[in-house]
């Protein structure tokens, strides 16, 4: 079995391995307490590794062609920042306003930016993959000043959002890697082209996978006692991360093709940029910036974003127009 077929197993079994990371995690931190200060250590280099890996794939180059959408960007931008936050908000007050870091975690969930599985199911559904990729590069970027903003925003009365501190770890876990992850690119293309860059995608995908479920396992494992006390830290933003993924896929189709009556081809990077959130940026700022049991509601999110996603695929495609040119464009 090649890399590819590894990486896309993996990712389409992905809420069961994190699953899976969640009851190691927990056994680990029932049978060896004493033992979890070592997962302590593992937190920093983890994260910084994940988002090293997750960044080589961006063309930051591609930057110069927002001039050709500027209207999506500024929707997607808008749906993606601010919208979605603004539709988990509810959810999370609902179901674990007792539970302040675990709010910070889902609402977390909703302000990073979204991730490479918009490009994703941007490019199986036939729609632009060029402005998902667009739009990824360009509210990644924004997201270093808006993501201590937005927690302020929205999380603000429920724990303590230090927007400087909260910067600074931006800058170095997030900021940091993507630099090295560009020149590492760079070196890439120059020895062995684009293809090289495109052959390692899988590999990316697969050891930056593992690193999210390994800050899952650690999280579990911190907090395994304190879980038992208290299990509603568990089943809780579980179940508020169902209703949200339900309810903003649905609104979101609504909003775009009935309401605003946005193209398809443009429409589902809106949609997927708005619902699929680059959940590994949230894992590692939700467990360096306010605790493992943040963490903890951002798993809540990675068990349903996917497979709620591909239920959604299916309903979406009833939008594509019958005659429609193919539009994966080369980028």
């Amino acid at each position: 079995m090649n890399i590819q077929k590894i990486a896309k197993g993996f990712r389409a079994w992905l809420p069961f391995w994190t699953i899976v990371a969640l009851v190691l995690g927990f056994v680990y931190g029932i049978l060896l307490p004493e033992a979890t200060s070592i997962l302590k250590e593992l937190i920093i280099p983890s994260s910084f590794i994940l988002i090293y890996l997750m960044c080589i794939p961006l063309r930051i180059e591609d930057l110069l062609k927002t001039i050709k959408y500027p209207k999506e960007l500024l929707l997607g931008a808008f749906f993606s920042l601010l919208l979605a936050p603004l539709l988990m908000w509810p959810e999370a007050r609902l179901f674990v306003a007792d539970h302040p870091e675990v709010f910070a975690g889902l609402i977390l969930a909703g302000v990073v930016p979204p991730g490479g599985m918009n490009t994703f199911w941007s490019g199986i559904l036939e729609a632009d993959v060029s402005l998902a990729m667009i739009l990824q590069i360009v509210t990644f970027t924004v997201a270093v000043f808006w993501i201590p903003l937005g927690m302020q925003l929205f999380a603000g009365s429920y724990v303590t959002v230090n927007y400087m501190f909260m910067f600074k770890k931006l800058l170095f876990i997030v900021v940091t890697p993507l630099v090295l992850a560009i020149i590492t690119r760079k070196i890439i293309t120059k020895t062995k082209g684009e293809k090289g860059v495109v052959a390692g995608i899988p590999y990316f995908q697969f050891f930056s996978g593992v690193l999210a479920l390994l800050l899952v396992f650690i999280a579990t494992g911190l907090k395994a006692h304190e879980i038992i006390q208290h299990p509603g830290i568990i089943y809780l933003p579980a179940i508020a991360a169902l209703i949200y993924y339900v309810f903003t896929f649905f609104f979101m189709g609504l909003l775009t093709f009935k309401i605003l009556k946005i193209g398809y081809p443009k429409a589902i990077p809106l949609i997927f940029g708005t619902a699929t959130k680059n959940l590994s940026i949230a894992m590692a700022l939700a467990v360096t910036t306010f605790g493992p049991q943040a963490l903890l509601g951002v798993v809540a999110c990675s068990l349903f974003q996917m497979p709620l996603a591909s239920l959604f695929y299916k309903r979406y495609l009833k939008f594509k127009p019958v005659q429609q040119t193919d539009l994966l464009t080369e980028v």
